[in-house]
């Protein structure tokens, strides 16, 4: 669905337009505000991982403790280095602490470990030991999810998510335009049915994996 579509769903909800129809300018304007901040709110606190997970590799030239790369990821998992068997090694993580405690930043050698230091705007990877000659580095990077700049965008969510989108939109503007005074029973409804969607999909967000049991000794 695009932002338009998804804002008019949740204004027909609230019941401040008729359902289907196109709400005013302004209301459309608060809407795609809201819609935006909400889908970043999410990925802030780790909700959309599994569906914006991209596997990268970075060409890493030779004698570079450091590099920025040209995409804002918001994080990395997964560090891997490359070798020339085309085998990849688990890095370890190193908070930006444990990494600023090694004495010698520039030691040579094969990489072992990395850190991962985030600005506004950038995300910059360090590796350590560094490595004299030319490398790859393998990793999973995880996307910001792109804005709806205008309304005829489609929405950078999986189509499973939709429902929970426009619902959650919903209680995000019974605030801001005043529903809980006129539908307080409304509103209240909304609020569950959105609460109950975005645990859901929570759970539904979550990697499943193999889980091994090992007998005691």
């Amino acid at each position: 669905m695009t932002a338009r579509e998804i804002i008019t769903t949740a204004f027909g909800l609230l019941g401040t337009t008729a359902l289907g129809a196109t709400p005013e300018s302004d209301e459309m304007d608060l809407g795609l505000t809201h819609l935006n901040w909400m889908l970043k709110t999410w990925q802030a606190i780790g909700l959309c991982n599994q569906w914006r997970v991209e596997s990268i590799t970075l060409n890493w030239l030779a004698a570079t403790p450091s590099a920025t790369l040209t995409t804002n990821y918001l994080d990395l998992t997964s560090v891997r280095y490359r070798n020339a068997s085309n085998i990849d090694i688990d890095l370890t993580h190193l908070s930006l602490e444990e990494f600023a405690s090694i004495p010698n930043k520039t030691t040579a050698g094969v990489p072992n470990s990395y850190a991962i230091r985030k600005t506004a705007s950038t995300i910059e990877l360090n590796l350590w030991p560094v490595s004299a000659s030319a490398i790859t580095i393998a990793a999973n990077a995880a996307r910001v999810i792109e804005d709806a700049t205008v309304l005829d965008d489609p929405l950078d969510v999986p189509q499973e998510w939709t429902e929970t989108v426009f619902y959650c939109l919903a209680a995000r503007l019974i605030a801001p335009l005043r529903v809980h005074i006129s539908d307080p029973n409304g509103s209240t409804l909304i609020r569950e049915r959105a609460e109950s969607l975005y645990d859901t999909m929570k759970k539904f967000d979550r990697e499943t994996a193999s889980i091994f049991f090992m007998p005691a000794d």
